[in-house]
């Protein structure tokens, strides 16, 4: 089901006063789990649980285990369509977080490339830090930057003034980099 898509409950009767096809909502659920594989009657032993004898105990699954302490077991193909042990591997169903980073990194390496002598790069903070595998790429305005940090493997790509490090920092935020991103958009 593509997460736009709309569904109707049926009213089966089991909550009489649930309207007669009542929608369904999309939800995204990105909670952390730690899991390991477990067969289906090895989760029922683990329970103490008697195997029901519409259920398969040799049906592959996860035994999942939640921060709030907790636990499920669910079926393999389900855990697989849903679970992903690399956040970069996370989608929306066209894209992944990986190819909107490198979609982000590519598109400010651009804008920074149409204003080179606003831009600026460098491998150290305004404290002198550093991170290994990656750097700061900026703009430096009259009165604020806009900063992101840029996996290193860009840095060739970026032929601007290089800094020993960025003694500009003004503490924006998340937030202010938005909102200064639609201030140059206005220019």
């Amino acid at each position: 089901m593509n997460l736009t898509d709309e569904k109707k409950i049926p009213n089966t009767g089991a909550t009489p006063d649930m309207p007669a096809d009542q929608e369904l909502k999309a939800y995204t659920c990105n909670a952390k789990v730690q899991a390991r594989m477990m067969k289906r009657g090895e989760y029922n032993l683990y329970r103490r649980w008697d195997i029901p004898a519409d259920e398969n105990p040799d049906d592959d699954g996860f035994l999942c285990l939640r921060k709030d302490g907790s636990e499920a077991w669910v079926p393999k193909d389900l855990f697989l369509g849903t679970h992903v042990d690399d956040a970069g591997k996370i989608s929306d169903g066209y894209h992944t977080f990986d190819e909107l980073y490198n979609h982000r990194h590519l598109l400010w390496i651009n804008l920074l490339l149409a204003n080179k002598d606003i831009s600026f790069k460098t491998r150290r903070n305004f404290e002198g830090e550093e991170w290994e595998g990656w750097f700061i790429a900026g703009m430096q305005m009259p009165d604020k930057q806009i900063t992101y940090h840029i996996p290193v493997t860009f840095w060739d790509m970026l032929p601007v003034n290089e800094l020993e490090r960025n003694f500009g920092f003004d503490g924006h935020t998340g937030q202010d980099v938005i909102d200064r991103l639609r201030e140059v958009a206005m220019i």
